[in-house]
């Protein structure tokens, strides 16, 4: 009995001793570091890590070690950021591998994730809920919802959590992203006119093949090219559909009186198609530009010795040469207006400059959740967001001086110094998340000269050429919805298959795979079965609901 009593006693002491020390080792386990006030600075009285998910920009060097702002933003707020980045190729597929193995990073940064991935993981407890740590550790982030009262609603999910920092970017031009682009040079030197119609451009594109503008006897012009790929805007025949019907570029959905309706199943867009058809069958598109990244576009744009693009789909020269370079090429091309096609038809697609969401996404394994968000609330300053994009205070831009005009002729608020040429490590440009309204965007300084093919005035070229869009405008568009995690997710699943059997049958299409005669209504019935009925009914439903809260 007493050696009973005497294991059990020895096994509660045993147990008590293990219990202090697990509680020992939690005690010791919990952060020691101390948080500084909103808007104070360093964050944390003790260097703290945050692991990122991130895509790599190929602009942008040495973002893990000696980049300047990565640096800067270290020493400034004493956060270390411990970087596992991923190729803009494959993000998607990346992103959502992560998402479903359990293995999270402390944040998603500048990564994409969807919407409806923030409905569906912020409902399941992946995605950190930022509603009160934004009330309790915010400061410039109020600043902005103050300014933009529409903000928090508009990055609210139905369910009523935040789930993601937003990034504000009241991008004038991205409003009309969709633009062709076409060598300026090779205008003059063969005395042509800009194009206004489909004919005209056909003309301008025959020239371009034919009359050797690159000066070097060799007939290895190409006269229209782009990417369907990792490209913003680029698919050679979106903006050319545009001419016959109003075309997205993504959904491919439309409002006309109200009425969602769906493009790529009419009689305009199959006569859109028979007109790049012929581009293609004449020699005037390039192959490649149904098949090839937009890295692939860029090297093509910067061909060794000799320009061979003559015009190319893109939302800035970016998307078809690199940007800075040494050679400039981007400068050579200037922004062509929407074309009428032969009915006179013209459009532009117009995208709301929305607050984005899905660029900065706290995931449950952050244990310093607050200071993540203290982090990202930094990004909201101006002068922040002016060091992220465009590099060191007083030496790569400053604050506009008296007489400083700006993009919109208004007095300019600040100004770029220096063009830095890419690759580069000293910024991280516009990347993640930052806040540039309508404001800061348009109180850019532009040279005193006001060259608009100077790259110093590129927001000037952008500006002025995006004007010439606004007569195309729709009147009716779809807006942005927060959809139900229901919608969502049924949304999603016909989406994917109906976007990409309209961009594999167009090229099947233009390319002589399928005929446009022999072929077209097997291709058209093909949407019945995929569900496209319900697809724009459920945008109308979400449309309708828009409407009635206006």
């Amino acid at each position: 009995m007493k050696r009973s009593v005497c294991l059990v006693l020895t096994l509660l002491a045993l147990c008590a001793a293990m219990s202090f020390a697990s509680g020992s080792k939690e005690q010791a386990a919990a952060p020691s570091y101390k948080v500084s006030g909103p808007g104070q600075l360093p964050i944390v009285s003790e260097k703290v890590t945050l692991k990122f998910f991130a895509v790599q920009d190929p602009r942008v060097e040495n973002i893990e070690t000696t980049n300047w702002f990565t640096q800067f933003m270290e020493k400034r707020s004493n956060v270390h950021i411990e970087w596992q980045l991923v190729p803009q190729a494959g993000l998607d597929e990346k992103r959502k591998l992560v998402l479903a193995s359990g293995d999270y990073p402390d944040v998603l940064y500048g990564a994409g994730v969807t919407s409806d991935e923030l409905v569906t993981y912020g409902s399941q407890g992946v995605f950190v809920n930022l509603k009160d740590l934004i009330d309790k550790q915010g400061y410039e982030i109020k600043k902005v919802f103050a300014k933009h009262p529409t903000t928090k609603a508009s990055i609210t999910a139905p369910d009523g959590g935040i789930y993601s920092m937003p990034y504000i970017n009241q991008c004038y031009h991205c409003s009309m992203s969709q633009k062709m682009w076409i060598n300026r040079d090779w205008l003059s030197k063969l005395k042509l006119a800009m194009p206004t119609t489909t004919d005209e451009f056909r003309a301008v594109l025959t020239a371009f093949k034919d009359k050797d503008p690159n000066g070097n006897g060799k007939k290895d012009e190409i006269p229209l090219s782009g990417a369907i790929k990792d490209s913003w805007n680029a698919v050679p025949y979106d903006y050319l559909m545009n001419a016959f019907i109003y075309n997205d570029g993504g959904t491919r959905l439309f409002v006309s009186k109200g009425k969602v309706d769906f493009a790529a199943n009419k009689p305009e867009w199959r006569e859109g198609l028979r007109y790049v058809r012929r581009l293609y069958q004449d020699g005037l598109i390039d192959p490649a530009g149904f098949t090839q990244d937009q890295a692939q576009l860029q090297r093509l744009g910067e061909n060794p010795d000799v320009v061979i693009l003559g015009a190319s789909g893109g939302g800035w020269p970016g998307c078809f040469a690199t940007w800075n370079s040494p050679s400039n090429r981007t400068m050579l091309y200037a922004i062509l207006p929407p074309l009428k096609g032969p009915g006179g038809v013209w459009n532009t697609p117009f995208y709301p400059q929305d607050p984005g969401t899905g660029n900065f996404t706290i995931t449950k394994a952050c244990k310093s959740p607050e200071v993540a968000v203290r982090w990202a609330d930094q990004f909201y300053n101006a002068e922040i967001g002016a060091d992220l994009n465009y590099g060191e205070k007083g030496v790569d831009w400053d604050w506009a001086k008296p007489g400083d005009v700006g993009v919109n002729g208004k007095p300019a608020i600040w100004k770029q110094l220096v063009q830095l040429v890419n690759p580069q490590s000293k910024t991280w440009y516009m990347w993640g998340i930052f806040n540039y309204d309508d404001e800061w965007r348009l109180g850019t300084g532009v040279d005193a000269k006001g060259d608009v093919y100077e790259p110093a005035n590129l927001e000037l070229l952008l500006y002025q050429g995006t004007k010439s869009y606004e007569p195309a405008k729709p009147a009716e568009y779809l807006p942005t919805f927060w959809m139900t995690r229901e919608v969502s997710n049924e949304v999603a699943q016909l989406a994917t298959p109906i976007q990409d059997y309209v961009m594999e049958w167009a090229a099947k299409f233009i390319v002589g795979e399928r005929s446009l005669d022999a072929d077209w209504d097997a291709y058209v019935k093909e949407y019945d079965r995929m569900g496209l009925a319900r697809f724009v009914q459920l945008h109308q439903n979400e449309y309708d609901k828009f409407i009635a809260r206006k």
